[in-house]
This record gives C-alpha cells, structure tokens and sequence, in this order.
C-alpha cells in the first residue's frame, strides 16, 4: 500500500495548516521531516514540539507533529501529521519534502476510503463524513454527526438477520413441501416490511442548496416588502408602482436550523404593460414550478384573485396588516387561521415570527423530524429498494414462494450495500471521487 499525503486543512492562508501522512511509511516520512527532542513515534497519539526542517537540514518552521499506528488512526494505517504555519508556501515546501521521501499526494477523498477498507467507517458513515462537510444547515450537519454513529448500523444489520430468518423459514418450505406452509411467514414480512419503512423515515436526504421558498402574488401586494422583513435587512427595491420587481431576486436565511433561500418574484396575475412584464411573469411561473415550498401572498384588494396552479406545499399569506384596525387584528387572525392563511404586516413586522413558525412546520413536515440521520441519495434509493423487494415477497408468497426467497435475497443485499458490502470498485470511485483532496 502506498503511502499518501495532503494538506487536511482548507486552500488559503490561515494561522495553522495541517499535513497528513497515510501509510506504512508514515513514521519514516515524519523523522525524515521533523525535529524534536521527543519522538514523536515513542509518544504516539501526543502532540510534540519540535522544527520543520528542509532538504539541506534547515528549518523552515516551528511546528508540532503527531504519529499514531494503525491500530489508532482514523484511516486504519500509521498516520502522522505536522501542524506548522498555514503559509501556502510553507505547506507546499512540506508537501514536495514529504513526496520526496516517499510518499505520493493523495486522491480526493482517499483518507476516507482507507478508513472504509479498512474497517474503520461503513460506507454509510464515509457518505456521512461528506454530507457533515457539505451541510448547509445546523439541522444537516445534527443529522450528518448523528451518521457517523453505529445506530444506522446496527438497525441494518439487525433488519438483514431478520431477512436471513424468513429466508430461511420461507426455503424450508420450497425444499421440503411437507415442512409448514410458507404462508406462515407473512406476519413476518409484513413487520419487515413495517421496519425498513421506518428506518427510511429516520433518513434525511441533503439539500445542499437548501429550501427554496417563492414569494409569489399579483403585483404591488408587498411581496417584496415581505422578503425584506423576513431577511431583517434590504433584499429587493420597494416602490408603491407595481411592477418594480422584475427579476427573481434571493436572500439566504435560516429557519429552525434549516437554510432556506427566499426567492422574490415579480407580480403574476395582473394586465401586463410591455414584454418586460411578459416574462417577468413567465420568470415568476417557472420558480413557482421549481419551488420547494410556496408564500402566496395577497392584500385586501386580491384575497378573492384565483391563484395559479401550484404543486409544492402553500402557505397564503395576507399582508399590509398595518392598514387594518388595531383593535380588530386579534378577531381578524383567528378568523384567518381558521381559513389556513396568516396575518402580517412586512411594514410593521406584525406577524412574520408566526410565519416563520409555519414555514418552520412545513419543512418539518416535508423533511421529517429532525432526529434523522443524513443519508447520501444512494443509501436512501438502497433502503426503498430493500421495501418494494421484500414487499413483491410478500406478493408472491402464496403462488412462488421461491421468486419470495429471490426477492429477500436482493433486500438483503440492497441494504448490504449501505454499509459497502459487495458494492463495486467502480462505484466506490465514484463515491469517494466527490470528496475534496485531504479528506
């Protein structure tokens, strides 16, 4: 196994930069580069202090070094690191010494891969590392360290020896006709069938760009207005003339730990003055289309406005409460709430920290609860494929129940495949091909 090396820590300049070895000559490579009174190697797992020096013997950096054996690293291979300055000159002069002593830059994500091969991570938890990296949210990155865990794990290999026993019990039948009928086994294919359900339910995908929410409405209703009150600063133009918006403008904000990216749109609806206001409107249509979830807001004028077709979940919301009696705003919102809509004003403020709490409970509701697990695209396709296969076994149970064995077998397998067993090298490459180098 060859041994690699690359900088752990991000491009740029930075008050420290790391530098990881990966591999059987790891400890060499370090004695090779590093002084110090103490050795490193006879003080593993301790951070020492001691000089980076370059291929003539002189230092080049005061630094503190790491070793620890295999038995003890992340990747499950000697790894030695050097902490030192974190000039980019510095760390690619560290680098060239490192390969000139042996060792080779590493691939993107190839720290993570021998820690998968060598037992280290499932495949789950190496996705899992990934996702954390990526999170665009506090709520992914809980649900990326929850991951990381061993309770996906376990509940997997736990639902692969339930597979095993109604494979078992089903094929005792298909070889031996006289054994019980394989009828028998449905209850337990049917609380199979219950189990992987729920473990899907615990999986939340990635949404690296977050939650798309449009802002949509005829125009001059205080779309913009609204945006702007639920960023807490000055995202679009507002104008009393209508039509003052006329591309899709963004803010980013976090709801409930989850990003969401609130998209302006120009007023749909209403008469339109020129071609600008033409595809104005086709512009708004299209985010509405693509849209995560949906504000549709309205006025007093255009509460009775039929709205477009509109597939993502909606949440209408009636604005310029300012222009209301004070007195009656408290009938007014209960009456409105009644009727699924929500009372604001985006010149005021009245009312956006309730819809903020409705826009928290639709995420929740579309997302799942956040106890979840991040679980990559693959892994999550994995887990539906185990459900369908052991539901068509429970299908074919009464008239085939060898076609129920086959259909176990291939759930079992499909959640094999989470953790990495039998998963193909081509595949693996492409999973670890989407990390950065140093990971």
């Amino acid at each position: 196994m060859d041994t690699i090396v690359a900088r752990a820590t991000s491009e740029g300049k930075a008050g420290i930069g790391i530098i990881r070895i990966s591999g059987p000559e790891a400890l060499g490579i370090l004695n090779r580069l590093f002084v110090s009174k103490k050795s490193p190697g006879e003080n593993p797992r301790t951070l020492v202090a001691g000089f980076v020096r370059g291929s003539s013997g002189q230092v080049l950096d005061r630094a503190l070094a790491v070793f620890m054996s295999g038995g003890h690293s992340a990747t499950g291979e000697d790894v030695a690191e050097i902490h030192c300055h974190g000039s980019p000159p510095l760390l690619r002069e560290v680098m060239s010494l490192a390969c000139e002593a042996g060792a080779r830059p590493a691939r993107a994500g190839e720290f993570t891969r021998r820690a998968f091969e060598n037992g280290k991570l499932t495949l789950a938890q190496a996705e899992a590392v990934l996702l954390l990296i990526e999170a665009s949210s506090s709520a992914e990155v809980r649900a990326a360290a929850r991951a990381l865990g061993s309770r996906m794990e376990r509940r997997i290999r736990k639902l692969s020896e339930a597979i095993s026993d109604r494979i078992a019990e089903i094929g005792a039948h298909v070889e031996f006709p006289d054994e019980p009928d394989a009828n028998a086994a449905r209850p337990g294919l049917l609380d199979l069938e219950e189990a992987i359900s729920s473990l899907r339910s615990s999986l939340r995908s990635s949404r690296p760009d977050g939650w798309k929410v449009v802002v949509a409405g005829a125009a001059n209703v205080g779309k913009s207005s609204l945006v702007n009150a639920m960023a807490k600063k000055r995202v679009s133009i507002v104008t009393d003339m209508p039509g003052t918006t006329r591309d899709a403008v963004g803010a980013d904000i976090e709801v409930s730990g989850e990003r969401v990216r609130l998209v302006d749109t120009a007023g749909i609806g209403c008469e339109s003055r020129c071609e600008a206001d033409c595809e104005a409107q086709k512009v708004s249509l299209d985010e509405i289309e693509s849209a995560s979830i949906v504000l549709w807001v309205e006025d007093e004028r255009e509460a009775t406005r039929d709205r477009p077709c509109i597939s993502a979940p909606t949440i209408r919301v009636r604005n310029k409460a300012d222009l209301i009696e004070e007195s009656s705003l408290p009938d007014l919102c209960a009456k409105m709430a009644e009727e699924g809509t929500i009372l604001v004003s985006a010149r005021t403020g009245f009312g956006i920290s309730r819809l903020l709490e409705a826009l928290a409970e639709v995420i929740q509701k579309e997302h799942g609860p956040d106890c979840g697990m991040a679980a990559s695209e693959r892994a999550i396709f994995a887990v539906e494929s185990a459900r369908n296969a052991v539901r068509r076994a429970s299908e074919h149970l009464d008239e085939l129940p060898e076609i129920s064995v086959l259909e176990l077998e291939r759930a079992r397998d499909e959640l094999a495949s989470v953790l990495g067993i039998g998963i193909g090298k081509d595949i693996l490459d492409r999973i670890f091909e989407k990390f950065c180098i140093g990971k």
